[in-house]
């Protein structure tokens, strides 16, 4: 008798850890392509995550994928690319290639100077609001006289991962960064079990989402108010930014970025892969940013050849050139007369 029940508990833990085994390869095999790079990321007490300094790679101490420092010599001009991983160029195949370098040459060729600086703050993943804070946190630190930003897709792919979750403009990642209600459950014995077991956990968790009809693939319950409230979210923390940049004396220019599910338009439908309530939501941030002064819509620059796009949003250097090209017409165009003057012929 005592055999066999120490046979049944042996044979029920390797059970156990065969299915939580499996379970982590799936994950792995699903999502390890997708997660951000642990290995050149860190924990950041306010945006949740930055990147590691590597001097090789171009990264500075504050983690912005570039050669400058915060600080400033005098006589330079200087901007924030500010946005997720197409501001950061992660395609690009060079230093030379990412966006910045493109804009910083194509802005000194255009006036005629060399007193332009393009610094990359361009974060992988990050939303605006994280931008918002980076902004206030660190960015405005670099002392930058503009700081323009390059947004969209992550905003709305987090309201898609997180729309269940309760709040519009979480981070992609938000279910992971949940630790005042991780902390309220640490003193549970389930909770030492689910740490144990984690994989089998998220499989379960999985599940019971869609046994609560939370499932991903369901877009049938998102109404007009709750589109109305996350495009809200958007714009609102735009106007944010903007108005912080205004109040420290800094110009701002937001760019709505490309996508390649969306077509622009006044009544634009998907693209193959496109899920039509999220191309509702991206029409409306559409539309919000070219009501505003400050902002440009980008999402017709690739419109003439899709090809160019490497996935639903990155692209390699072809598409980082014209994204320099586009950004620079509006900010020759937004710099008054006297500003010219003064980057062309800096103190």
């Amino acid at each position: 008798m005592k055999k066999n029940t120490v046979f049944a508990v042996l044979t029920a833990l390797i059970a156990i850890a065969l299915v939580e085994i499996g379970f982590g390869l799936i994950y792995w095999m699903r999502h390890g392509e997708n997660t951000l790079l642990v290995s050149e990321t860190r924990d950041h007490p306010y945006t949740y995550y930055t990147f590691a300094p590597n001097a090789k790679k171009h990264v500075n101490a504050d983690g912005l994928n570039t050669d400058y420092g915060r600080a400033k010599a005098p006589g330079k001009y200087r901007i924030m690319l500010v946005g997720g991983s197409v501001a950061r160029s992660r395609e690009a195949s060079s230093y030379q290639h990412k966006i910045s370098s493109l804009l910083e040459r194509e802005l000194n060729s255009r006036l005629g100077t060399s007193a332009i600086e393009v610094v990359n703050a361009g974060m992988d993943g990050y939303v605006v609001q994280q931008e918002f804070i980076f902004v206030q946190m660190a960015l405005q630190r670099y002392r930058p006289d503009m700081v323009v930003t390059l947004d969209g897709y992550n905003d709305v792919m987090s309201y898609d991962l997180n729309r269940y979750e309760g709040f519009a403009g979480a981070p992609h990642y938000w279910r992971s960064f949940q630790v005042i209600a991780d902390n309220k459950k640490q003193d549970q014995f389930s909770f030492r079990i689910k740490a144990l077991l984690r994989n089998t956990t998220r499989a379960t968790e999985f599940v019971m989402r869609v046994l609560r009809g939370e499932k991903q693939s369901d877009y049938s319950r998102i109404s007009a108010s709750e589109v109305e409230h996350v495009v809200n979210t958007y714009a609102g923390t735009v106007q944010d930014l903007h108005d912080f940049c205004s109040a420290k004396g800094i110009r701002y220019l937001a760019f709505l970025q490309p996508v390649r599910w969306y077509a622009p338009g006044d009544a634009p439908g998907p693209r193959a892969g496109g899920i039509p309530a999220l191309v509702r939501v991206y029409a409306a941030y559409e539309n919000r940013m070219k009501a505003a002064t400050y902002g440009t819509s980008l999402t017709g620059l690739f419109e003439s050849n899709l090809k160019i796009y490497l996935d639903d949003v990155h692209v390699a250097d072809q598409g980082n050139q014209l994204f320099a090209g586009a950004m620079a017409d509006r900010i020759v165009a937004a710099l008054p007369d006297d500003e010219r003057v003064r980057i062309a012929k800096p103190e």
